[in-house]
């Protein structure tokens, strides 16, 4: 269990959907319920997936671990957060895409976008942010 103020940050993903990462050294976390909710899916669906596929994802690379994490905020209020890594959530994603789950092939397609963007923005030195055209 996380039981600390790690360095988080809240992203908005595709169509306005907020996602908490947390910073745990080299490391990022996902909160799950917000992760799985971006792919259309629940914790409950989470509860549920059958052993099998889970050997699936497994052979992708996925740990599977979970991990609770304790945010303390400023005010001095905890909340408790299932996470799973970064690394995970994409194994899952990309492993739903393959399942033709639509908000799984858009999610890939705008990391992909938003990924290749900032790479080109620090290739040209362009502040972040300022769209390159294609």
């Amino acid at each position: 269990m996380l039981n600390s103020t790690p360095n988080t940050l809240t992203v908005k993903i595709i169509n306005n959907q907020e996602l908490e990462i947390i910073a745990q050294g080299e490391n990022f976390l996902v909160d799950l319920e917000a992760a799985l909710k971006i792919l259309g899916k629940s914790l409950e669906w989470w509860r549920t997936f059958p052993p099998g596929k889970t050997k699936r994802l497994k052979n992708k690379g996925f740990s599977g671990q979970i991990e609770t994490c304790n945010i303390f905020s400023a005010n001095k209020s905890v909340k408790n957060l299932q996470t799973i890594s970064y690394k995970d959530w994409l194994v899952l994603t990309s492993y739903l895409a393959e399942k033709r789950n639509i908000q799984a092939i858009n999610l890939l397609t705008y990391l992909a976008q938003e990924g290749l963007q900032n790479q080109l923005n620090t290739f040209l030195k362009k502040p972040a942010g300022i769209p390159l055209h294609f």
